[in-house]
């Protein structure tokens, strides 16, 4: 499937996932769609493996969970979130040093939380997780009352954003 890009959105500076200044960060990059998803192409190197050859579990569910809770931001931009409950469904293992695809949407929107949903595809188009996440809706001064000093939400500038994804279409594991 084709996902049009119409938005690439910022990224922290110490985050595990997204970090730009974490030398351990796994420095991925979130792109907004036309569809509203949020999607996101990466790679994992061996030093997150579990087994041999393969990403650990507790790796695949923080993607997971850092795609979903950007899921909020396509509507708003400063629409921060934290985690109240999430579940992860592991179909396939994912292979160390491939490329795969995550995407992300809004499957309920309240005022004050947010559910959201997300697959983790292999470049086959395997699904290799599933997630379902409840989102409680914050703001960035609640989760860090310094983010004004030490620059926690930044925009990659040097990162070049592409103009669509074309995501493997799905098969069911």
């Amino acid at each position: 499937m084709q996902y049009k890009v119409v938005k690439m959105q910022n990224s922290s500076s110490m985050c595990m996932v997204c970090g730009l200044d974490n030398h351990y960060s796994l420095k991925a990059h979130f792109f907004e769609t036309e569809e509203d998803y949020v999607v996101c192409q990466m790679r994992i190197s061996d030093i997150y493996q579990s087994y041999p050859d393969r990403v650990h579990g507790g790796m695949v569910t923080t993607l997971l969970d850092e795609i979903m809770g950007r899921a909020n931001m396509v509507h708003d931009p400063e629409g921060f979130s934290v985690t109240a409950k999430m579940d992860t469904h592991f179909l396939l293992p994912v292979p160390l040093n491939e490329d795969f695809y995550m995407t992300a949407h809004i499957t309920r929107n309240t005022r004050l939380l947010y559910e959201a949903s997300s697959e983790l595809i292999l470049s086959d188009g395997s699904i290799a997780a599933r997630a379902w996440g409840k989102y409680v809706k914050t703001s960035l001064d609640k989760i860090d009352k310094h983010h004004a000093t030490h620059g926690v939400w930044i925009y990659d500038t040097d990162y070049l954003v592409p103009d669509f994804f074309e995501i493997p279409n799905t098969v069911e594991s």
